[in-house]
C-alpha cells in the first residue's frame, strides 16, 4: 500500500445514485467500466465513488485477483479516516487530496472517523471489479495467526 498525490474529476457526490454495498453504511457508484471485447467476464477497469457515513467501516480485506490488478483510492477532499493493513494502522486528517495503492492480495481496510461528515472517495480497479466473490474479508484473529506463524 502506497500514498502519493492525486488529481481526480470533482463529482457532485450528494446527488449521485449510491447503492447499499453489503458493508453497513458504504455506499457505491459506478462512474465507468471500461468492457474487455475479448473478456467480457473481467472488464479492463472499473471507476466507483464511494461513500462512507460518519462511523463507517469497509472491513479488513483482500483482493484475491490476478498478479499486476491494483486499486487506486483517490480522496479528493481529504477527510479524517483510519487505513489498516496487516502491517499497520494510520489515523489521517486532512484537506488535502490523497491516494492510496493497493495491489493483489494485500490486505486493507478503511473507517471514516469523522462523527458527522460522510467520507467521500473514487476507487479505481484496473483490471476491473468483477464483483464481491473477489473480496476475502480478514479478520483480527487470523491476522494475528497469520502474524505468529510469520515470527
Amino acid at each position: 500500500m502506497s500514498q502519493e498525490k492525486s488529481n481526480f474529476a470533482p463529482l457532485d457526490w450528494e446527488k449521485l445514485p449510491w447503492e447499499q454495498t453489503p458493508y453497513q453504511g458504504v455506499f457505491i457508484h459506478k462512474v465507468e467500466e471500461k468492457l474487455d471485447p475479448l473478456n467480457p467476464g473481467i472488464p479492463l477497469s472499473t471507476v466507483m465513488a464511494l461513500k462512507l457515513n460518519p462511523n463507517a467501516i469497509i472491513p479488513l480485506h483482500r483482493h484475491n485477483r490476478e498478479a499486476g490488478w491494483a486499486e487506486t483510492i483517490i480522496l479528493p477532499n481529504g477527510g479524517w479516516f483510519e487505513t489498516k493493513s496487516d502491517q499497520e494502522s494510520k489515523e489521517i486528517n486532512t484537506k488535502d487530496s490523497i491516494t492510496i495503492v493497493i495491489k493483489a492480495g494485500e490486505i486493507f481496510g478503511l473507517k471514516n472517523i469523522h462523527p458527522s461528515k460522510p467520507l467521500y472517495f473514487f476507487s479505481r480497479m484496473q483490471p476491473g471489479f468483477t464483483g464481491y466473490g473477489e473480496i476475502e474479508e480478514v479478520t483480527e484473529e487470523t491476522l494475528r495467526k497469520s502474524l505468529i506463524l510469520r515470527s
